[in-house]
């Protein structure tokens, strides 16, 4: 999802990026990860956790963001001095883990590892250390989100 001071690209995919940037070359375009809710209703991979034959990539690891975390981030980086910051800006989660790990702290047990499907990107980590000096909100990891008591 890109925000614009005159609305929000929601659309995925490249062509929405190029246009954004061929209308405003000092936009800045914030990238995410998986975005996950506890305390929200399930998602589709939340509830598939659950499901004994149900498995998940082990082998490509990204930066989920909690919801809410990524929300107050956002709402945070438009009221922000972005002065010098332009193209893409990482705001994730810290560190990386596989799909497999959170569903395994959804399911409360061990899950199914599998292969990543081909053609996707393995690692899709992002280095979100420049959002992290802009931001005071904290994006907090997964483990430490879904560990929680709820």
């Amino acid at each position: 999802m890109t925000a614009t001071a005159s609305g929000v690209v929601a659309e995925g995919g490249p062509r929405p990026r190029r246009l954004l940037a061929a209308a405003d070359p000092g936009a800045v375009l914030v990238w995410t990860s998986l975005i996950y809710g506890p305390g929200r209703p399930p998602r589709e991979h939340e509830r598939a956790a659950t499901d004994p034959a149900a498995a998940f990539p082990t082998d490509e690891p990204r930066c989920p963001a909690q919801v809410d975390d990524l929300a107050i981030a956002l709402v945070e980086l438009c009221g922000a001095d972005l002065a010098g910051v332009a193209g893409h800006l990482h705001v994730a989660g810290p560190g990386g883990v596989s799909r497999g790990e959170p569903a395994a702290v959804v399911a409360g047990h061990p899950v199914r590892g599998k292969p990543a499907p081909r053609g996707r990107p393995l690692d899709g980590r992002l280095d979100s250390s420049a959002a992290r000096g802009l931001l005071s909100t904290r994006l907090r990891g997964v483990h430490e989100v879904l560990a929680a008591p709820r």
